[in-house]
């Protein structure tokens, strides 16, 4: 399915990080072994200006080692050049406690609503960031972990499947990345409509 823009009240993607992805290496990253990381990037506005909380999170479904993304949640503002980042709007690394957005449609997929940071059975991230309306954002799914980094036990890896909710006041609109195998749930006004996308080769 072809589509330009998608536009809803609440956001609900999911996608997965391997080594066919871009990298780049977040201010936040590790600075170990390559110093660069996998990311999906994701394209938005918003029509309202306030605070919107987005929520990153992979589940560990084999235990020990786990196959989770060690999840970093950072936001750019007006453009994005992997090649020179800077540290973006905002961050955040490892939250443990309770998730708001999360689990959403994922609670099937092993998402639930406890984030356990960068290790055990929900690792994740969280953040309330404060957008302007019109403006553009940009947000890389990326992992702490540098791309050859290899976990033990439960700690979380560079690459792995992502779940990704975000809420706020107003209506986000979204173009697809078109490499990006993702979930689109829009939930707006009470209506739910699900569209799933095609990886392009």
């Amino acid at each position: 399915m072809a589509m330009t823009s998608v536009s809803y009240g609440q956001l609900f993607l999911n996608g997965n990080l391997g080594p066919g992805d871009p990298t780049f290496h977040p201010t936040q990253g590790s600075t170990a072994g390559t110093a660069m990381s996998f990311y999906d990037l994701i394209q938005f506005t918003v029509n309202t200006t306030g605070s919107y909380v987005f929520e990153l999170a992979s589940v560990n479904s084999t235990g020990t080692p786990s196959n989770a993304l060690d999840t970093l949640l950072v936001m750019y503002a007006n453009t994005f050049n992997p090649a020179a980042p800077g540290a973006g709007i905002g961050f955040n690394d490892d939250f443990t406690g309770n998730r708001t957005v999360l689990p959403g449609p994922f609670a099937g997929n092993g998402v639930t609503v406890a984030s356990t940071g960068f290790t055990g059975a929900n690792p994740g991230s969280r953040q309330t960031f404060a957008l302007t309306a019109g403006v553009q954002y940009f947000l890389p799914v990326t992992s702490f972990r540098e791309t050859t980094f290899v976990g033990t036990g439960t700690t979380a890896q560079p690459t792995g499947a992502w779940y990704l909710g975000a809420s706020g006041p107003g209506v986000i609109t979204v173009v697809p990345e078109p490499a990006t195998t993702a979930l689109l749930v829009i939930a707006a006004g009470g209506l739910g409509l699900i569209l799933r996308k095609r990886k392009t080769a």
